[in-house]
Formats: structure tokens, sequence, C-alpha cells
């Protein structure tokens, strides 16, 4: 249960941690997207309100877009003429910033001038000398072609040092050779806040998220710690019952089968025989509950040792036909000379217990085969048989104490549910894994490591059959 309340508390904590993430995702994805696209919308408009300039100081038919961003960055009034701006402005042309202007009034004016201007011919070619231009930035083809065809064009291109630049370019009707005009702004430093305002997220992100995931563990352990005393309570109780139950059981179990002995008809001795029966039940169900128990707390003792697995494999066959008395199953090994260090009296329990479910199931003429070999440093041991086979809806629960596929069609179906998990426990207390598949009509196979000793290798099989 240990192990079980353990992986609950993890899951608990991947839960917080998932949803922490998520959160922390959505707000930092959107916090950057809403900062990028705050940049962007202001660069668009600033270079609108540039080529604006651009139109006005042209003379040119001033496009309506360009105009009413023209009147957001407050260069003109609304139905004011566009000429009216070059006068006021003549620095956003080229020109000079008197000593006697009001700063607070040039502010929007100074956002525009780290914007390049191009003038070009229709052709795509820069003119020199009617308007000032640059030497850094280079002719976009793509641009200019699609502004040809459609009026204007706006992109981010990237220079070869990997710059981003935002490019808008409009064709306008030839003057002075001008047949085209491109302005454009870097975008090196707001790229680089955007880098550094992400990189920042990211390290307060991970810190929040290594705060939630110890907040999380704590508040998972104290989610589960009622389980884990209710658990443990019930552990002690079982422990102790079985224990109390033992003593009676076996009085009883004796008294029966004096009682057998002195019974004067067969119906009497028949009665009785059912008594010792279902007292041998409740033993067993009783010695069960105890090794789980004593598997549960880590206080079942294994006396390890170097086993042949060719010669245990024997030795439980034998055993096997002895007490489940088959006579129409064939039983059978095929082992690699190998030896696994184990418990004796544990590790035949485990094949008792998968080669007793493997009879109960199956049919007569059926074979059950116990098959080992070496893989790396642990002995793969398989008990598979030709039975009946398990619906796959039953497979994941059939390690669960208690646990019984409800199939009255098999001539023993009585069982407790505790064999597998029985057997699962034992096989982790031996430091291994056991997994389980089985196909309806087709067979089960029951597949378990146990680890190796150092001198195991892996030469002729060895190979037995047992009917």
């Amino acid at each position: 249960m240990k192990p079980l309340l353990n992986r609950l508390r993890i899951r608990l904590v991947l839960v917080y941690l998932a949803v922490g993430i998520v959160l922390a995702a959505a707000i930092g994805g959107g916090t950057y997207a809403m900062v990028n696209y705050y940049l962007r919308q202001v660069n668009d408009e600033a270079l609108k309100q540039k080529m604006g300039l651009q139109f006005a100081s042209l003379n040119l038919p001033m496009p309506l877009d360009l105009y009413v961003a023209l009147i957001n960055g407050d260069l003109i009034k609304a139905g004011e003429d566009p000429s009216t701006v070059i006068a006021q402005n003549d620095e956003l042309m080229g020109g000079t910033t008197s000593l006697e202007d009001d700063p607070s009034e040039r502010v929007e004016i100074n956002e525009l001038a780290d914007i390049e201007v191009i003038p070009l011919t229709i052709e795509g070619t820069p003119i020199k000398g009617a308007v000032v231009t640059n030497t850094w930035l280079p002719i976009d083809k793509d641009a200019i072609s699609t502004a040809i065809v459609n009026g204007y064009d706006f992109r981010t291109i990237k220079l070869t040092d990997g710059t981003p630049v935002r490019v808008l370019t409009y064709r306008i009707p030839i003057t002075n050779g001008i047949g085209l005009i491109q302005v454009a702004r870097s975008l090196k430093a707001q790229q680089y806040m955007l880098d550094q305002l992400l990189r920042g997220m990211i390290i307060v992100g991970l810190i929040c998220i290594l705060l939630l995931g110890f907040g999380a563990w704590l508040s998972a352990s104290r989610s589960i710690k009622p389980m884990q005393l209710a658990w443990e309570k019930q552990q002690a109780f079982v422990a102790n019952a079985s224990h109390e139950l033992r003593t009676p059981l076996t009085l009883i179990h004796a008294g029966v089968e004096v009682a057998q002995r002195s019974a004067t008809s067969e119906a009497q001795k028949q009665v009785l025989e059912d008594v010792i029966s279902d007292a041998n039940h409740m033993t067993k169900l009783i010695e069960n509950l105890l090794l789980l128990s004593r598997l549960d707390a880590h206080h079942l003792p294994l006396e390890l040792k170097p086993l042949a697995l060719p010669e245990l494999f024997e030795d439980t066959i034998r055993q096997s036909n002895r007490a489940f008395s088959v006579s129409d199953i064939s039983l059978s090994y095929e082992s690699d000379p190998i030896e696994v260090m184990a418990d004796e009296v544990r590790l035949k329990q485990i094949l008792l217990i998968l080669i007793d479910n493997a009879v109960r199931n199956n049919h007569p003429g059926g074979w059950v085969k116990l098959t080992a070999f070496a893989r790396k440093d642990m002995a793969v041991i398989e008990v598979s048989d030709n039975g009946a086979g398990i619906p796959q809806e039953h497979l994941d629960k059939l390690f669960d104490r208690f646990y019984k596929v409800n199939d009255r069609s098999t001539p023993d179906y009585r069982g407790s549910g505790l064999g597998l998990s029985i057997a699962q426990s034992l096989v982790q207390a031996h430091g291994g894994t056991i997994e389980l598949e089985s196909e309806v009509g087709e067979g089960t196979t029951v597949t378990f490591t146990m680890p190796l000793t150092q001198k195991s290798h892996g030469n002729q099989p060895v190979s037995n059959i047992e009917s």
C-alpha cells in the first residue's frame, strides 16, 4: 500500500504542476503576445505616419489609411490639408528643430526620426539625392513586386546579421522619377527587449513552478495522510484478527476430523467433509492475509541463496502434479542452465500460485509450460498456458487484492483473489517485476524477473515434460 500511496502523492503533485505550467504558459504567453502585438501596432502606425509625410512632401493624393495615421499621431487635425504638416514639422523631411520649440510638442515627431526612407524608381532601384536615403537597408524585391500589384505592401524582413526590419512599401504616381517609396524601421532594440522579457518570464515561471511543486508535495502529503493512517490501522487489524482466528480454526479442524472418524452414516461424513474443506479454505485465506501484512510492513525475511532454475522447475512441477492431481493437462519446462538469487520457499510459492491459476482455468488436454532465460542481469521466467484466457477489461485489475474474474464456467472457481497479489508482492520483494498478457481463447502468459547470480550464463536449454 505504501508504494500505492507514494504513486498517488506523485500523481497529485504532477496534476498540480501540470495546472501550474498551463497557467504559467497561458499568462506568460499571453503577456508576450500582447507586448509583441502592441509594439507591432506602434511600429506599423509610425511607418504609416512617415509614409504619409512623404506623400505630403510630394503633394500626392493621400490614401485614407495614411491620412488617418497622421490624425492619430496628432500631426494634423481632422479636415486639415496634409501639406501643412510639412511646414510645421520640417525635421521629418531633413530639417532641424529650433531650440525654441517646445519639447513636449515634438515627442511624437522624434519617434519617427529613426525610420529610414528609400525613394525608388518603378523598377525598384534607389534614387539618390531627391530624398535622404540609407545604405544599410537592402531593397526587398518581393515587397516591391507586391506593392506594384496591390498598391502597397507591409512585411518584416531580416538582414544578413539576423536583425528584423519592418518595411512598408507604397506605389505612387511617378514623380521626379520616383515610382515607389519604402519606409523601414529596425526592430533590433525591440527584439532585444522581447527576448529579455521572455527570458525573465521563463526564469520567474521556473521559480514559481518549483515553489508550486514544493507546496503541492506538502499538500499532497497532507491529503493522503488520513488514508495512510487508515491503511495502517487496517493492516494492524488484519494481522491481529488473523492471529486470533488461526487457533480456533485449528481446533475446529481437529474436532471435525475426530467427529468424522466416529460418524455412522455417509451423510454425516459428507457434511463433516464439507466443514473440513471450508476450514481449510479459511486457514489458507488467513495465511495469505498474514503474508500480505508482513509484505506490506516489509517484515518478511528472505533467505536468499543461489537456486538452479532447471532443478527448481522439475521439483515444482512434481509437487504440482501431486497437489492438483492433474491427469489431462501436461506440465513442462524449458530453462537455460542459470541460477537466481532468491528465497527457495517464496520462489516456489510464486510458481505454485501461477501454475494453480493456469491449471484451474485450462481445459482437458491443455498444457502449462515454465520457461526461463537470461536477460542482462535478470532471469526472465514465464508461466504460459493455452487455457480460456482472460478478457482485456480485467487485465489491469488482476493484481488487485480480492479481485476475481467472475467466471463460474470453470470446474473450480472458488478462490480468495489474493494469489496474484501475493505473487506480485513476493516478486517485488526480490527486486523483480511481473506482468501478465492474455488473449481470450488463446491462453495466458505471466512473466516475472529474478536477479541472476554472478556465474549464471545461458548455454543449451534444459527441458523436461511431466503430464
